[in-house]
């Protein structure tokens, strides 16, 4: 797997963060 900045690592990266921030959130 190269590692260019495709569509699917970027969209798999801002999930994890997203969800990230969400676990964040919940734990507050």
């Amino acid at each position: 797997m190269p590692h260019a900045d495709t569509p699917l690592r970027r969209h798999t990266l801002v999930t994890l963060t997203a969800a990230g921030w969400e676990a964040a959130c919940a734990r507050d």
